[in-house]
């Protein structure tokens, strides 16, 4: 063996666990563990004599997974317990595995729900080799498909095993010579994490922010229309001005959304061409943002564009001071082709942001010594504004210097933590409705957690884990989600009902999928619901219906015996195809 001679000793005890990965037809793979106890010599037991080298305990658990790592099947048994007939009395529990991702926090998952006596310690002493194992079985095989925040436009995706133990850390070193395509890669993978969070706010109410936390912002005003913005420029003096067109997107000076003014007659002409229009940049799609405001600002005069933001780093659980020299343009691009002008610091949140670490990163991306101060005070500001508003993503891009050697914050974006915007309705007030999607508005109103998609299947599942292991089946299967739907564990007929009208309202739905773990919430609930809802709503689409968990088998007759034609699915599996094929007119 490799480690070190011990002292003379006696084998006592042993314990094994057995880990092997086995692939499905159909693309799921099984990950199958067991873990044994045996002594090595006839121990006293509550149950009598255990004869040395038999199992004092063989516990096997199984879990079925995707290619993203969604648990979409669990089971557990037991061979040899100390207790019999009273062990096994666990096993069902593990069923809650279903819906949890090996890969995104499923380990602690596990803990959290199957932990001390909701759960055999052994069984749940597997849960947390089975993220590795996983991992593992995939080397060699086709890329594990890691999602939007593992890829990027080219389509490439990065290897799952970046970013996940301290050799390949995203800016280790060991990163330049084997894997240069994905050096500092987590700053895409942060951003996109905070994206999700929601909500986002205007650039000039982002401005509004960093004024009150003492960072330098230029003198600016919203406007409404063409003769507001006239006005705005009016009391903000010349001779430059910037017209910005506010939407929830980047991009906008490309698009044609900033344009620069020299005079009045030049604000209220590009006001009249930016006002109303279709913007389209590369975060808005192809059909583009309306724009419904501008902000009207004093022009700069620029002589470096920089970069700044802080996000919380998900792979280090730390929030991180990023910057860079290479301000003014997509940051995800620098740090795709040139990583090494990416800057990082880890801020410990007991201490805050140090002075000689705002020093320090303004350096590396070449503020002068003497616009030091202010360089500091700004990002000072930055901090304290990110975490007194519970932001998820506060970046300033570009922060410039100008020419008399001032540092200024040119534009201000926020996402902020939706969790906890009951303590900020400064932040509520500041929600732009016309830059959200109607459906989801009517979503947030019933508690409902809504995200429209481009397909034509609706989907109604209760937890979020769960909802997107349906989604990757569906589309396994060939299907396309029409939408992101967690009812989540309090679901009530009213909610469902308004669950429903919300997919109905969706034009291209062909079919809805409904797909239950009983665990907090009951199938029977459920079942009561879907038919209120099927119902109220005169469902003219097919609706497949898998259910699994308490009071299953009252669910199900439930759904039987309410006279709709729903088609019933016992595996997630037999419920995708069905759906699918639903949709397809078969």
């Amino acid at each position: 063996m490799s480690l070190p001679h011990s002292a003379p000793r006696r084998a006592r005890h042993r314990r094994a666990i057995d880990v092997q990965a086995f692939e499905h037809e159909d693309g799921l793979w099984d990950i199958e563990a067991c873990l044994t106890d045996r002594k090595a010599r006839d121990t006293q037991l509550a149950t009598g004599v255990g004869p040395s080298g038999l199992p004092i305990h063989e516990r096997w658990l199984r879990v079925t997974i995707d290619r993203q790592m969604n648990v979409v099947d669990a089971q557990s048994s037991s061979e040899w317990v100390p207790y019999p007939g009273h062990c096994e009395g666990a096993n069902p529990s593990y069923r809650a595995l279903i819906g949890l991702n090996l890969r995104r926090g499923g380990r602690r998952a596990a803990m959290q729900c199957l932990g001390g006596a909701a759960g055999c310690t052994h069984l749940t002493e597997l849960c947390a080799v089975l993220p590795s194992a996983a991992i593992q079985a995939f080397v060699g095989e086709a890329p594990l498909q890691v999602g939007v925040s593992g890829s990027d436009a080219s389509g490439d995706v990065m290897p799952f095993q970046l970013g996940r133990c301290h050799a390949l850390k995203l800016d280790a070193p060991v990163m330049k010579p084997f894997y240069p395509r994905w050096q500092g890669h987590g700053l895409r993978e942060a951003r996109a994490a905070a994206r999700e969070a929601a909500p986002e706010i205007h650039e000039y109410q982002g401005k509004e922010i960093l004024r009150k936390f003492g960072v330098t912002v230029p003198r600016g005003r919203p406007a409404f229309s063409v003769d507001e913005a006239v006005k705005a420029a009016e009391e903000l003096g010349g001779p430059v001005w910037v017209v910005k067109a506010q939407i929830h997107a980047g991009g906008r000076g490309k698009g044609g959304g900033v344009k620069v003014a020299k005079s009045l007659d030049q604000v209220r002409e590009h006001s009249s061409q930016i006002l109303g229009m279709q913007l389209k940049t590369h975060q808005t799609g192809p059909e583009g943002q309306k724009v419904n405001r501008l902000l009207i600002e004093e022009g700069a005069d620029i002589k470096k564009e920089l970069y700044v933001g802080l996000v919380v780093d998900r792979i280090s659980q730390k929030v991180v001071l990023m910057a860079s020299s290479e301000g003014g343009m997509d940051i995800e691009e620098v740090a795709a082709r040139t990583p090494e002008l990416i800057h990082k610091i880890a801020v410990d949140p007991a201490k805050g942001l140090q002075d000689a670490e705002a020093d320090e990163i303004a350096k590396k991306i070449g503020v002068p010594d003497a616009s030091l101060p202010q360089a500091r005070a700004n990002l000072h500001g930055l901090y304290k504004a990110f975490w007194e508003t519970d932001a998820s993503l506060a970046e300033i891009n570009p922060l410039i210097l100008t020419g008399d050697g001032n540092v200024i914050a040119l534009d201000a974006k926020f996402n902020f933590d939706s969790n906890a915007l009951f303590r900020h309705p400064e932040i509520v007030a500041y929600r732009d409705l016309d830059e959200e999607d109607p459906a989801e508005i009517d979503a947030s109103k019933f508690d409902l957690a809504y995200i429209s998609l481009d397909g034509n299947i609706g989907c109604l599942v209760n937890g979020a884990g769960l909802a997107m292991a349906t989604m990757d089946t569906i589309k396994l299967f060939g299907g396309e989600p029409a939408n992101f739907l967690d009812v989540g564990g309090g679901a009530t007929t009213e909610k469902v009902t308004e669950a429903f009208k919300l997919m109905l309202k969706n034009p291209n739905l062909k079919a809805i999928l409904v797909n239950i773990f009983g665990g907090i919430m009951r199938c029977d609930v459920i079942a009561e619901g879907v038919v209120a809802a099927s119902k109220a709503v005169h469902l003219q689409v097919p609706l497949v219906v898998r259910m699994k968990g308490t009071n299953e088998d009252l669910g199900k007759k439930m759904l039987a015996d309410s006279g709709l034609p729903i088609i019933s699915a016992d595996s997630m599996e037999e419920a995708a195809q069905k759906v699918v094929a639903a949709a397809e007119g078969k």
